[in-house]
């Protein structure tokens, strides 16, 4: 996809503003993710490609039935690590591993909320830009009455979260399904939750119900998706807008019983990178924002890792 050349400097400027963030916030440190830093829990799972998919819908990892070894990254999305009581937009990042375990094999990355805050590039930039700066860059994005739409999806997409495990995800942005379908991805819990008394949470309580749980229970989820109709109900570009279409499921996600206390230099932070373009030619990102997270995500990732 070419970006126009007001595009490309936009890409460049979101680039340098969270590279300049990382710098002021980790100095000589080892960084960490600009976006979701704060991880719940890096979990041990199973991917299990269901064997009614109808035949139209049978490509790439889906073209037959099987199980695939997988990671699950859960996580928090502000660029700082904040206590869990606060309102943020939570993550959840899927990595299937093939045969020889390649980590790029195919990744999903999804949040709780179906859209994303904008699909405007000029728009974007000054988000992150408000994001990165904060004080008086944050007030002034938040003041303008231009920016009001963007920030309503934002505060909308941040929510509460008694238990990471049990909330859906949303890819919030659409990939191909093999060479016929355009599809977004969701995945809907399906475990029952008895979770603590709210009183008395610590401020990293989601990790705590996460390793909680697991020590003793599996967990699970139904993964969906929605296939493209036409440009009016499903648009590819525009990914402020929700899709109306119905969910289809293709595979189930099982979490086995673990123990989540394992030496930090096991953890997804050392071990893996996530991103939407890990993925095999059947589930390739569509879209200008996917494009434009290709190039954010890949010079971020060697910029952080250098570190």
């Amino acid at each position: 996809m070419e970006l126009t050349e007001k595009e490309t400097r936009y890409v460049r400027l979101i680039i340098e503003e969270f590279k300049a963030m990382l710098v002021k916030k980790y100095g000589g440190k080892k960084m960490l993710r600009p976006l979701h830093p704060k991880m719940h829990g890096c979990v041990s799972a199973k991917f299990i490609v269901n064997n009614d998919i109808d035949e139209s819908l049978r490509s790439g990892i889906f073209n037959t039935a099987r199980t695939f070894e997988a990671v699950i990254r859960f996580s928090n999305s502000s660029t700082s690590i904040q206590s869990d009581k606060k309102k943020d937009v939570r993550g959840m990042a899927i990595k299937l591993l093939d045969e020889e375990h390649n980590e790029n094999f195919q990744d999903f990355i999804l949040i709780n909320h179906s859209r994303f805050i904008t699909a405007e590039l000029c728009q974007y930039y000054k988000i992150v830009k408000a994001i990165a700066r904060g004080g008086l860059y944050f007030l002034l994005f938040v003041l303008n009455p231009f920016n009001f739409r963007a920030l309503l999806r934002l505060i909308n997409s941040s929510i509460k979260c008694e238990n990471v495990l049990g909330i859906p995800y949303f890819s919030a942005s659409p990939y191909m399904l093999g060479e016929e379908h355009i599809a977004k991805y969701a995945v809907r819990p399906t475990t029952v939750f008895k979770n603590d008394d709210n009183k008395s949470l610590s401020d990293s309580y989601l990790k705590e119900r996460l390793a909680k749980h697991l020590m003793q229970y599996d967990a699970s989820y139904d993964f969906l998706v929605q296939v493209y109709t036409n440009s009016k109900l499903t648009p590819v570009e525009d990914v402020t807008v929700e899709w109306d279409a119905p969910f289809v499921k293709l595979a189930t996600i099982l979490i086995p019983k673990q123990d989540l206390n394992i030496p930090e230099e096991s953890s997804c932070e050392q071990l893996y990178t996530f991103a939407p373009w890990h993925c095999l030619p059947e589930h390739q990102p569509l879209g200008k924002i996917n494009f434009v997270r290709k190039v954010i995500y890949d010079e971020l990732a060697k910029f952080r890792l250098r570190s």
